[in-house]
């Protein structure tokens, strides 16, 4: 018997169920249905046989449907497995799918056809007999059902035996299950966790580790890493942690000679801010609560943490990112030195116009410069090509170019200022367009900390530091996106249209359920209020380069 995951004559009455057995369809009464596919020489030598055998089972209960279908499955095969042998002694229905035979001394086996991959199913199936799931003598009906295991389901498993071996997970393999779920269900690139979780999640284990154990690392070699099993973690761990990161270095990631977070912690260094400190127990807490979710901790952990408590006296506006007034704008673009071509003269312009971030503009295409069915110039701020929900993962395919964003709201068309179009930007992109380049910047490479914007903001940054305008997280690149706003703000924008061009999640009812497609934004509006943005510049126009040839 061949078992299909899909309905591979496109019934449209049908769909496949996840995480239910790969032979059962349900109709769109909300039927079960079992659905097996005829074996092929089984087909050729009778012709007049159906191409499929449906069988309703009655119910609208997935699980009254799981257990009436795998009876069924296993008849089914034995069924034609007895036709088949009746024919030939050759397998010609083999089909590269997970098999069942029946031997003639009553024992019944399990195989894997060519197409398949063997060492998964056989793993996870010794798994589910390890963690109790399966019974360690398991007959085909037992298997039934278990034959394609999903990538989560083979996650779970893993973990759940890990936790059973040696009376717990260690701490290390739990902070790796964490990643393994979080990238293959949420954040779609590895910045996030390799930016921010996995360097917390790692100082938090060495601090807390009151030991050592060798294992081995992802080149086949032994280390010594600090480490402690997860049912150990309590009060006083926390407290450890806590304590150290008021304590703790800033930039400890960039520092050489320090092995390890306890090296760190004891070097005597310039403590990091209160804010970043109480900024990682946030980040803390959600793992906490994760493991806690998936039983791996002893108890309840992550409400132990303190919270952060809020002065409602600071000035709100002296904080965060701060916008450029016009002195500062006519210093970095009216200055005699400012360049006429690359990414140093139109970064800064777009950043100023459109308040994008710095990786967003970093990484723009020449296809990302596009016209809405209105004919409005916009420019496409998107990590995929489509027009996607925005409740979708931000997931990259691997044939892709690397592009991200902060979130999913951050995906969005941005009408393009008349300012843009007057220096020149749309026939710069049709240059780098006739030059067959894919990318608007070729010249910023990626980096997996900062993405295409990295060199960028070093670049800018130097840039104003020569002006004297640099202040450390506050007067940056991304105080353009500030100015931007800012700016819309002063001249009456809706909030709405602000969300809108700036990328903000907005959870307005009106705008979830009309303004998700980016494409059915009021990109007339929008351009109109992008219009009243006037900072009283005289722009040097754009500068093609131009190949001399060779002598």
């Amino acid at each position: 018997m061949v078992i299909h995951r899909s309905d591979p004559y496109g019934d449209t009455d049908m769909r496949t169920i996840p995480n239910a057995p790969t032979y059962l369809s349900i109709s769109r009464h909300g039927i079960y249905y079992m659905r097996v596919a005829t074996p092929k020489a089984l087909k050729q030598a009778h012709p007049y046989l159906p191409s499929e055998i449906r069988k309703s089972l009655h119910t609208r209960s997935l699980r009254d449907a799981v257990v009436r279908s795998r009876k069924l499955a296993l008849d089914f095969r034995l069924l034609f497995t007895e036709a088949l042998d009746a024919m030939t002694t050759k397998k010609q229905g083999d089909t590269g799918q997970f098999q069942i035979d029946r031997h003639p001394d009553g024992r019944v086996s399990y195989k894997f056809e060519e197409g398949d991959t063997p060492e998964k199913v056989k793993e996870y199936i010794h798994l589910m007999q390890v963690t109790g799931q399966l019974p360690l003598n398991a007959n085909a009906m037992d298997l039934m059902g278990h034959e394609h295991p999903t990538d989560e389901e083979l996650r779970e498993v893993r973990l759940k035996a890990k936790s059973i071996k040696s009376g717990g997970i260690w701490l290390s393999d739990l902070i790796q299950a964490f990643a393994d779920e979080k990238l293959a269900t949420e954040w779609g690139t590895e910045n996030t966790w390799t930016q921010t979780y996995q360097p917390l999640l790692r100082d938090f284990r060495e601090i807390v580790s009151k030991s050592k154990r060798e294992i081995k690392n992802k080149d086949g070699l032994d280390e010594l890493i600090w480490d402690i099993y997860a049912r150990e973690l309590g009060e006083e761990h926390l407290q450890i942690y806590t304590d150290a990161m008021f304590k703790f270095p800033k930039n400890y990631g960039s520092m050489k000679g320090l092995s390890d977070a306890k090296q760190a912690l004891n070097a005597g260094l310039p403590a990091q801010s209160r804010a970043n400190a109480f900024k990682k127990i946030r980040m803390l807490k959600t793992f906490l609560l994760w493991a806690y979710k998936k039983r791996k901790l002893s108890e309840q952990l992550d409400d132990l943490l303190p919270t952060e408590t809020q002065d409602k006296k600071r000035d709100k506006a002296k904080d965060g990112y701060q916008p450029f007034t016009n002195s500062e704008l006519k210093l970095i673009f009216e200055r005699s030195d400012y360049p006429t071509e690359g990414y140093r003269y139109w970064t800064p312009l777009l950043g100023l116009y459109t308040g994008a971030r710095a990786n967003e503009i970093a990484q723009l295409q020449v296809d990302d410069v596009i016209k809405t069915e209105a004919g409005i110039d916009c420019i496409s701020i998107m990590d995929l090509e489509d027009d996607v929900d925005d409740n979708e993962p931000l997931d990259v395919p691997d044939d892709k170019p690397k592009k991200s964003l902060k979130t999913a709201a951050s995906r969005r068309w941005v009408p393009i200022h008349p300012k843009l179009i007057e220096v020149g930007f749309l026939n710069f992109v049709k240059d780098m367009k006739d030059k067959g380049e894919v990318r608007l910047f070729p010249e910023l490479t990626y980096s997996k900390v900062g993405g295409y914007g990295r060199n960028l903001s070093r670049n800018f940054a130097e840039v104003t530091k020569s002006l004297g305008i640099w202040v450390e997280r506050k007067k940056v690149f991304h105080s353009f996106r500030s100015t931007f706003n800012g700016r819309l703000l002063k001249e009456g924008t809706p909030q709405e249209l602000r969300e809108f061009l700036l990328g903000h999640s907005n959870e307005s009812m009106n705008v979830q359920k009309y303004g998700k497609l980016i494409s059915d934004r009021p990109y007339q509006v929008m351009l109109d209020e992008v219009k009243k943005l006037d900072f009283g510049l005289a722009h040097k126009p754009w500068e093609p380069s131009i190949e001399l040839p060779p002598l």
